[in-house]
């Protein structure tokens, strides 16, 4: 399919399978298929052409967004980011108007907000990270405070901030999904925020990982690449 579709610098969004998307993906299949399950090291070859195709298409011009948090915010409030989404699950409506499109992204994996003012849209907040989780991320990493809410919402929609000890990292909802910057106020327990299938972050990774295994150590190339995306976070 590589061939039979366009670029994504024709399409211009994520929401259809593009060039990009295709090598993204059979990256990831190859990456899967170096790895201890199937073991097919020769793989790992192919996984860093296909993401290297990527990195290089300078029609696509693929880059990162500058600010890690403002990833996600664009998922909350429909906005295409090509350069940085390269295929996302597209959902639509809330349930309150007439498109019946709309996903749960947020609304049950969200930060738990239950009241119904619409001072932020709600949340069950079913999913909490894991304190093992919280230790991994190194201090200044904007991933972690993003990725793992450091504070509730009290009814009015104010912060709270979360204690900080070992205990309360375990009781911390996952806030990558933050329903506060959602475009539509609404009562429901029903989102139209995107999903992301493929990144240029997987990307970066990706070819990194596969590079790394090709020539039994970190070449500048790959660790360039790890460091893209660690800079960006502020690691």
């Amino acid at each position: 399919a590589e061939g039979l579709v366009d670029g994504i610098e024709n399409i211009k969004h994520g929401g259809r399978v593009t060039r990009s998307a295709v090598r993204g993906i059979l990256a990831r299949v190859c990456l899967y298929m170096a790895g201890e399950t199937v073991g097919d090291k020769m793989k790992y070859l192919e996984a860093r052409n296909y993401a290297k195709a990527i990195m290089d298409d300078a029609a696509a011009n693929h880059h990162l967004n500058p600010d890690y948090c403002d990833v996600f915010i664009n998922y909350a409030q429909d906005k295409y980011d090509p350069a940085e989404s390269i295929w996302e699950v597209e959902f639509w409506g809330n349930l309150t108007d007439a498109f019946s499109e709309n996903g749960k992204v947020g609304a049950w994996i969200g930060i738990q907000y239950s009241h119904t003012d619409l001072a932020i849209n709600p949340s069950y907040g079913y999913i909490n990270a894991t304190g093992v989780l919280y230790e991994r991320y190194e201090d200044g990493d904007a991933r972690r405070d993003w990725n793992i809410a450091p504070f509730k919402y009290l009814a009015g929609g104010e912060k709270e901030m979360h204690e900080d000890s070992e205990k309360k990292h375990w009781t911390r909802n996952v806030g990558k999904w933050r329903r506060e910057y959602e475009a539509h106020k609404n009562t429901t327990y029903n989102s139209s925020q995107n999903y992301p299938l493929l990144r240029f972050s997987d990307v970066l990774l990706m070819f990194a990982e596969a590079d790394n295994e090709l020539k039994n150590g970190p070449s500048s190339e790959a660790l360039e690449a790890l460091n893209m995306v660690r800079i960006r976070a502020g690691a």
